[in-house]
C-alpha cells in the first residue's frame, strides 16, 4: 500500500496541490494566536527578569516595545486573514506569514545583541531558557510552512550564536556548538514535519477526490441503470409502458382488486386503418400520429391509469376501482371520440378511428394472460364489424365461447 500512496503524492494534480497549500496556510494561521500568547508570556518573563539590571537602560524598553509592535502586527494579519478570501490570495497570505515569522525571530534575536552581553549569568540563563522554549514551541505550530519556521529559527538563534562566540571562553564555545546543533536539528525536524503534514494533507484530498469520483460514478451507474430499466420497460417511441411492464402492472391490478373486492377493466385499443396511414404518408407520419394519440390519452386520464403500447398500433389501458359496466363503456366511448378527432401532422389533417375490446376482472379472467386474450378477441370482433366503437367481452358470448 505504501508505494501506491507515494506514487499518488508524486503525481499530485494542480487542484490537489492548490488545496493542500491552502490547507497548510489555514492550519498555521489557526495556530498563530496560541503561539503569540505563549511567546508574549515568555517575552514578559524575560522583561521582568532583566528589569533589576536594566531598569534605566533604554535598550530593554526598546526591545520590548519592538517585540510588542511585531506581535500586534502579526495578530492584525491573523485577524485580516480570518476575514478575507483565502482561495484567491494563497501566496499573499503565505508570504505575510513568512515575513511575520522573520520579524518575530528578529525580535528574539535582538536580545542577543542588545542585552545578553550585559546581563548577569542568571539573566543569561533565563534568556536562553525562554529562547529554547519559544523556538521549540514554534516547530510543531509553523512547520506546515517550512520557510516561515526556518526564518524564525535562524533570525532568533543566529544572533545568539554570534554573540556567545564573542565571549571567547572554552565553555561559551561548547555552548555555541550545542546551540548550533540545536538549530540544525530543529531545521531538519521542520522539514520532516512539513513532509509528513503535506503528505497527510495530499492523501486526505486525494481520498476526498476519490470518494467524490466514486460518488459520481455511482450516480452515473444509477442513472444508466434507470435508463436501461426505462428502455426495458417502456416503449421507445411513446415513452409509455411496453408489453413487459404492462403485464406486470395488470397482475398487480388483479391482485389489488381481489384484495379490495373491487372490479377493474382492461381496454384493448387497436387503431383502424393505421397501416393505410403508414403506406400513404410514410412511417414518419405514422409515428407522429401514434405520439399525438398517446398524448391525448394521457391528457384524458388523470388518476395514474396505466396506458401501455403492446406494439404497432395496439394499446391497452388498465382501469381500477370501476363501479359498473356503464362506467367502463362510457370511458371507452369517450376514448373512441378522442381518437376519432382530426389530428394535424405537418401539413396533413389525418382522421383515424379505434376499435376497443373490454375485459372486466375478475369476471372475465383472474390472470393477465386470460384477460388479454379475452379483450383481444372483443377488439377483433369490433374491428370485423366496422370498428370505431367498443364492446364488453361479456356482451359477446357467442363470439367468446
Amino acid at each position: 500500500m505504501m508505494p501506491l500512496n507515494h506514487q499518488a503524492t508524486n503525481q499530485t494534480t494542480p487542484e490537489i496541490a492548490s488545496k493542500t497549500c491552502a490547507h497548510l496556510i489555514n492550519h498555521v494561521y489557526k495556530q498563530t494566536n496560541l503561539a503569540m500568547v505563549a511567546s508574549f508570556f515568555c517575552a514578559a518573563i524575560v522583561f521582568l527578569g532583566l528589569i533589576p539590571t536594566f531598569k534605566y537602560n533604554f535598550s530593554l524598553y526598546a526591545w520590548f516595545s519592538f517585540y510588542a509592535l511585531i506581535t500586534f502586527l502579526r495578530i492584525s494579519v491573523v485577524y485580516a486573514f480570518e476575514h478575507r478570501n483565502l482561495s484567491t490570495h494563497i501566496n499573499l497570505w503565505r508570504n505575510l506569514y513568512i515575513v511575520g515569522s522573520l520579524f518575530g525571530g528578529m525580535s528574539w534575536g535582538l536580545l542577543a545583541i542588545l542585552l545578553l552581553p550585559y546581563a548577569t549569568p542568571e539573566q543569561q540563563m533565563l534568556i536562553i531558557l525562554m529562547l529554547a522554549g519559544v523556538t521549540a514551541g514554534a516547530l510543531p505550530l509553523s512547520s506546515a510552512v517550512p520557510a516561515a519556521a526556518i526564518a524564525f529559527l535562524v533570525t532568533s538563534i543566529l544572533p545568539f550564536l554570534i554573540t556567545i562566540a564573542l565571549f571567547g571562553t572554552y565553555i561559551h564555545y561548547l555552548f555555541d556548538m550545542a546551540l548550533l546543533v540545536y538549530l540544525l536539528y530543529s531545521m531538519v525536524l521542520v522539514l520532516r514535519a512539513y513532509r509528513l503534514v503535506r503528505d497527510a494533507s495530499i492523501l486526505q484530498f486525494e481520498n476526498d477526490s476519490l470518494l467524490q469520483h466514486l460518488s459520481e460514478a455511482k450516480i452515473q451507474l444509477e442513472n444508466s441503470n434507470k435508463k436501461l430499466e426505462e428502455t426495458a420497460t417502456h416503449d421507445a417511441l411513446t415513452s409509455i409502458p411496453n408489453r413487459s411492464l404492462f403485464q406486470r402492472k395488470l397482475e398487480e391490478a388483479i391482485l389489488k382488486a381481489r384484495k379490495s373486492q373491487q372490479r377493474g377493466a382492461l381496454l384493448y385499443i387497436d387503431l383502424d386503418r393505421f397501416k393505410l396511414v403508414n403506406d400513404v404518408y410514410g412511417h414518419d407520419v405514422g409515428d407522429k400520429l401514434l405520439i399525438e394519440i398517446v398524448g391525448e390519452l394521457k391528457n384524458y386520464f388523470t388518476h395514474n391509469e396505466v396506458i401501455a403500447r403492446l406494439g404497432g398500433d395496439e394499446f391497452t389501458v388498465i382501469l381500477e376501482n370501476i363501479k359498473n359496466s356503464d362506467a367502463i363503456e362510457k370511458i371507452a366511448e369517450e376514448l373512441c371520440d378522442i381518437i376519432a378527432k382530426p389530428i394535424q401532422i405537418k401539413n396533413l389533417i389525418i382522421k383515424i378511428s379505434a376499435s376497443i375490446g373490454i375485459a372486466v376482472f375478475p369476471g372475465d379472467g383472474t390472470n393477465a394472460e386470460t384477460l388479454l386474450t379475452v379483450a383481444d378477441k372483443a377488439m377483433y370482433y369490433v374491428k370485423e364489424h366496422g370498428g370505431s366503437c367498443s364492446k364488453l367481452a361479456n356482451d359477446l358470448p357467442a363470439f367468446l365461447s
